[in-house]
């Protein structure tokens, strides 16, 4: 078995889907090895330091490298937001220039339905699409209501409001 890629419909070039966190250990080469088979090209990863340690996949960024995939860590706390509105800006349009290069990337938290479709999200209002299309976009692609709290929803309200839109 491996990790479910939800995509999700954009206008860019490239792709994008969310995911649960990867199966760590043992099973984390053959997720690795899986994405790489459905053409990823980058991974994002949302977990804490704590959450890689406990799960297993300390590994992941140096198993991407290994199998041709350029990784990224952005560490948001489970059920939370981004604490600096400044670097999560810089982050998503940096998500934003490579989806527009054609590349294709996956984004992961613990479950793929808070962090990682906050992230999703807001990917797509800095590409210009409605917040409500986009939150329909990303819970039709992963199949369940997202983003998965409040203060995530309250977090998507505000950066489309940002300065960093306009």
């Amino acid at each position: 078995m491996k990790t479910e890629l939800h995509w999700i419909t954009a206008d860019w070039p490239g792709r994008l889907a969310i995911m649960p966190r990867p199966r760590g250990g043992d099973w984390l080469e053959d997720e690795v090895q899986a994405w790489r088979r459905a053409e990823v090209s980058g991974v994002v990863s949302l977990l804490v330091a704590d959450e890689v340690a406990d799960l297993g996949l300390a590994e992941e960024s140096h198993l991407c490298r290994a199998n041709g995939i350029h990784f990224t860590a952005f560490p948001i706390a489970d059920r939370d937001v981004p604490t600096s509105r400044e670097a999560f800006s810089a982050f998503i349009a940096d998500i934003g220039m490579r989806l527009a290069s054609g590349e294709t990337i996956a984004v992961h938290c613990r479950q793929g339905i808070g962090r990682a479709a906050t992230v999703a999200i807001c990917a797509l209002v800095a590409a210009e699409v409605e917040v409500e299309t986009a939150v329909r976009h990303v819970s039709a692609a992963r199949g369940c209501p997202v983003p998965e709290t409040a203060e995530q929803r309250e977090y998507i309200a505000a950066f489309a409001k940002s300065a960093f839109l306009r």
